[in-house]
């Protein structure tokens, strides 16, 4: 009975996750090519092993307040090995396989014993909750560093504006000057240098121009990011209730059962 749990479990969360059922093995006797399970689809974790081991002690409270062990005489295992996902193993389908091979061990164990059929689960999908948070929140500190950017660069521009106003400014006093004097070798060459000076502030409030304008399009940017990570929190938080829920359904199945037996 235990058996046939864990395989209803497993095809469940596969559904759940998108992927095929596990290929049946043919009248031939030969296995054809083995489909990825639904655990291959983790992200990697190198980055997460606080939050995993934080997550797992959640997991065995939460078993052990709703009466996870009938007599007391067995416990939940924590796996005390959830460590982060080897480095060197690339990216893809093939992770968890090797995660559960190397890294954990007792997880594992209890799966093929079917004691703690959902705690990988929600480990997992607690962990995917926390790194997408993170990511919210890297995002909102990178649009406000943006927009610090963006109120130094405006104020440049505006210093910018100020100066060539005067050096326009200038010019046109100088040009009068230039014309009711008799003499005017010394103001044409003064009125050379300012062209030039004002032509080189045109030159820098254009490039501060595009500057500005790139600026405003990675705060549109990142804030539209920022909004679909909140709402992929969302998703998840509501994915990690049902989760539970299906947990409670089945905690309460198994104790039938096993009262049953």
């Amino acid at each position: 009975m235990s058996q046939k749990m864990i395989q209803a479990l497993k095809k469940r969360v596969g559904d759940n996750l998108g992927l095929s059922p596990p290929a049946k093995r043919s009248k031939g006797g030969e296995t054809p090519s083995k489909e990825k399970t639904p655990v291959d689809e983790v992200i990697d974790l190198s980055e997460e092993r606080h939050v995993v081991d934080r997550l797992a002690e959640k997991v065995l409270k939460s078993k052990r307040s709703r009466g996870g062990s009938s007599d007391g005489s067995e416990q939940v295992k924590t796996p005390s090995t959830i460590v982060a996902l080897c480095t060197k193993v690339g990216k893809g389908k093939d992770m968890l396989q090797h995660y559960l091979t190397r890294s954990l061990p007792e997880v594992s164990d209890q799966l093929s014993r079917g004691d703690n059929e959902l705690s990988l689960e929600l480990v997992l999908g607690g962990v995917l909750k926390e790194v997408t948070q993170r990511d919210v929140d890297w995002a909102k500190k990178e649009t406000k560093d943006t927009r610090s950017q963006l109120k130094v660069m405006r104020k440049e521009l505006r210093e910018v504006n100020k100066k060539l106003f005067a050096a326009n400014t200038k010019v046109d006093e100088l040009t009068k000057e230039l014309q009711d004097m008799p003499s005017t070798t010394q103001l044409e060459a003064d009125n050379v240098s300012l062209s030039q000076e004002v032509n080189s502030l045109k030159d820098e409030r254009e490039s501060l121009r595009i500057l500005l304008t790139k600026l405003e399009e990675d705060v549109k940017n990142k804030q539209t990011r920022e909004e679909e990570l909140v709402k992929e929190v969302g998703d998840k938080k509501s994915r990690v209730e049902e989760l539970e829920k299906e947990v409670d359904v089945l905690e309460t199945a198994a104790l039938e059962v096993f009262y049953e037996f």
